[in-house]
């Protein structure tokens, strides 16, 4: 590695009034990288890392920010410049071809209505003055460096086509496009099952071994961190607050806030006793879903996919079942097929021994009510003008619950149960934090005191110590209440703090299903295997080689969908997928 830095921060303060301190988000700032070093910038949710960024590009300006004092240096080719005294043509000018930013959610970063090729061949022209035919053929190496599947086929569709991991290969490949010498990736895997994730990570790596890139990594994961990581940098409050090499900072942590984070994500699994004598809440019988299959341009119905199938399972009293496996295996067409949003081809699914398969009108309608979800993103499932108060109470006047005096005592019942200040009530969702956020749906999940809780991907943007309060809350609410959960998470290392038992889904099927400890300690189908062997272990003596088989399908066989199947048992109620 180069004795001199890549890139600099020395003392950046970045505030929205423009002022140093009080109001400033980052206070003070500093931080360094080196040619071909990986460094993880680690903190919690609000703690500056993204405007840490932001301010290495420049960008800091889109959402109000100022940079009201520090210096930005980066060490070109020509020499060492200052970008926090450079105008925008100048900037334009470095971006994309020294610094490359990977967005975290590359859904909202991409255009929706260009092609993957024209994004692509767009920033070729723009950055290496390329003619399309050079920009598209360029464009198609590219994909192929990034690894993603079938590249020619993916030129010519739009980002919505594509799945989460080849969407954030896409952004991988646009910022290499300008061939820069620092990649800077904003939380890139955050959101994505652990085998996608484990790939991308994979493919991060190996470019920044081949390319001799800089890498800056922005993650609130410190289990990634022990993965790839050659130098940590912990924030808090907009300030570094430790840094070191990643087996120092591991190995003897220093800062409160380097512990609290270390301590959230090196929990191991909670063994989950049950009663034997629970009643049975929710049983769910050869359910079976298809979706309508669509081609050419005027996406005519051509067939049908199967999405779910003959999947059956209950749910006791008490009890939470996870439901895992990767996104496209059928996870939420489940859940959406239980709250009857879904019509299913076959099956029956049975409440407390009433089948809702067959219920219609007001009749749903109130059983429906002993059925709750909590969705994954409570900035999308809060109404943003309403005031957390009068969304946990939207519920009690919908099914007229109670007298409408009585409703705002039962709302602030309900921020106590879950932990928030009832002062709270009159703010607004951008007014407290994603773990408030969350905690709202919960409280509005509640209102109407269901039977059943499904929780979708409840925590998965969550960072460790807000996802284990999370968690704990779930386990608290339900030991209170004898809930019956649903828990849905591509997290196969989560849901173990959290399940009774768990269920694995691959392909519409359940293909392993048994006590958690039971399937944790001995999977016994290969895809269960492929999940456990694909989380990240936030260990760095436990440091993967990046060896991942490219082809996804690498997991074992998989019945045939027309071909009869059956389980057998393996153990105590410990059941795997056989043809």
């Amino acid at each position: 590695m180069s004795s001199s830095p890549l890139l600099s921060l020395r003392n950046v303060c970045v505030s929205f009034d423009g002022a140093d301190t009080p109001g400033a988000v980052l206070r003070d700032l500093s931080l360094h990288i080196n040619a071909g070093e990986v460094l993880c910038l680690v903190g919690a949710s609000g703690a500056g890392k993204s405007i840490a960024s932001l301010v290495a590009l420049r960008l800091e300006g889109h959402d109000g920010a100022v940079l009201s004092k520090g210096q930005i240096l980066l060490d070109t080719p020509d020499g060492q410049v200052n970008l926090a005294k450079m105008d925008t043509a100048q900037l334009r000018a470095l971006r994309g071809k020294q610094i490359g930013l990977i967005f975290q959610d590359p859904s909202t970063a991409l255009n929706p209505v260009m092609t993957v090729g024209a994004q692509l061949v767009e920033i070729l022209s723009l950055h290496r003055g390329l003619s399309s035919q050079a920009a598209r053929a360029e464009a198609l190496t590219l994909l192929h460096e990034v690894q993603m599947p079938e590249p020619e086929l993916h030129l010519g569709q739009y980002p919505h086509e594509l799945s989460g991991g080849q969407r954030q290969r896409v952004m991988i490949a646009i910022a290499l496009s300008g061939a820069p010498r620092i990649l800077i990736a904003d939380e890139p895997t955050t959101a994505l099952d652990v085998r996608v994730q484990a790939g991308i990570l994979t493919l991060l790596d190996r470019l920044r071994r081949e390319r001799g890139i800089a890498l800056l990594l922005i993650t609130h994961d410190m289990g990634v961190v022990a993965q790839i990581a050659d130098r940590i940098a912990v924030i808090e409050a907009g300030t570094i607050v430790e840094e070191g090499t990643v087996r120092e900072v591991f190995s003897a942590p220093r800062h409160p806030e380097t512990q609290r984070l270390l301590k959230a994500a090196q929990s191991g699994p909670t063994t989950r006793q049950l009663a034997s004598d629970q009643t049975a809440v929710l049983e769910v019988r050869s359910l079976s879903l298809n979706y309508p299959r669509r081609s050419g341009l005027l996406r005519r119905v051509t067939g049908q996919t199967a999405a779910v199938r003959d999947v059956s399972f209950g749910i006791d009293q008490g009890e939470t079942l996870a439901l895992v496996g990767e996104s496209g295996s059928g996870k939420s067409s489940v859940a959406r097929a239980l709250m009857q949003l879904e019509p299913y081809a076959t099956g029956e699914v049975l409440l407390e021994g009433m089948s809702l398969t067959r219920s219609r009108g007001a009749a749903l309608r109130q059983e429906r009510a002993r059925i709750q979800m909590v969705f994954q993103d409570p900035s999308d499932s809060l109404d943003p003008r309403l005031t957390l108060g009068a969304q946990v109470a939207a519920p009690l006047h919908n099914f007229k619950v109670g007298a409408r005096h009585t409703r705002n005592a039962r709302v602030e019942a309900l921020f106590r149960l879950v932990r928030l200040d009832p002062a709270l009530m009159q703010r607004y969702p951008h007014q407290v934090s994603g773990g408030q956020c969350q905690r709202v749906a919960i409280a509005r999940a509640l209102a109407l005191k269901p039977a059943v809780l499904i929780a979708d991907e409840s925590v998965t943007a969550l960072d460790a110590p807000v996802r284990a309060e999370i968690l704990d809350l779930f386990a608290r609410v339900q030991a209170e209440l004898g809930l019956a959960i649903l828990f849905i998470s591509h997290d196969i290392g989560t849901v173990s703090r959290i399940a009774h038992r768990i269920a694995v889904m691959h392909r519409g099927r359940i293909v392993e299903h048994g006590p958690t400890s039971a399937v944790l300690a001995q999977p016994a189908h290969g895809y269960t295997r492929a999940l456990l062997d694909a989380v990240v272990h936030p260990d760095p003596e436990r440091r993967r080689q990046f060896d991942l088989p490219r082809k996804a399908d690498r997991l074992g066989d998989m019945p045939d969908p027309e071909v009869a199947v059956q389980y057998r048992c393996i153990g105590p109620k410990h059941f795997v997928l056989s043809a």
